[in-house]
């Protein structure tokens, strides 16, 4: 009977020993995320200025297109401008030019390149419109070649 004892007390300290180590490991895994979280909060750059007016423009009959200039996230020659609204993107083309326009009149120093719609198809019949993704490049400021004579 005692060597029946000691079997239950081996398999008792493997089970313990098993228990603690996936204890550690998860324990060193959330830190880690939590670790990593904090990291990306301190290095996250300071992307929008209080100070910046909103914009609207009017859609023929529809309400306003309104956006806070605050709100446009900018990095490098890319910007996020938010714009939630529920509904098919094809629903929406004068809004989301309108939008485009506003921020095309507000940086003229920049010349769009490409832009595209963030949206999602909640079901079969539902979408949601996040925002716009812009991309552009500085103006490059170009000679009138209507002046210079032409030579072949």
């Amino acid at each position: 009977m005692s060597s029946n004892i000691k079997g239950e007390d081996r398999k008792i300290a493997f089970f313990m020993k098993s228990f603690v180590v996936v204890f550690v490991a998860v324990v060193a895994f959330l830190g880690l995320i939590i670790l990593m979280s904090i990291t990306n909060e301190r290095n996250r750059p300071n992307l929008t200025s209080t100070n910046a007016p909103a914009v609207s423009e009017t859609v023929g009959s529809d309400e306003a297109v309104k956006i806070s200039l605050a709100s446009i996230i900018t990095i490098g020659n890319h910007s996020w401008m938010p714009f939630p609204k529920a509904g098919e993107v094809a629903d929406n083309p004068e809004k989301i030019l309108v939008l485009v326009d506003l921020f095309e009149r507000n940086h003229p120093e920049w010349e769009i390149i490409g832009w595209r719609v963030e949206y999602k198809h909640q079901d079969y019949n539902k979408a949601f419109i996040y925002g716009l993704w812009i991309d552009y490049r500085p103006k490059v400021e170009t000679a009138d070649k209507s002046s210079k004579p032409f030579t072949s």
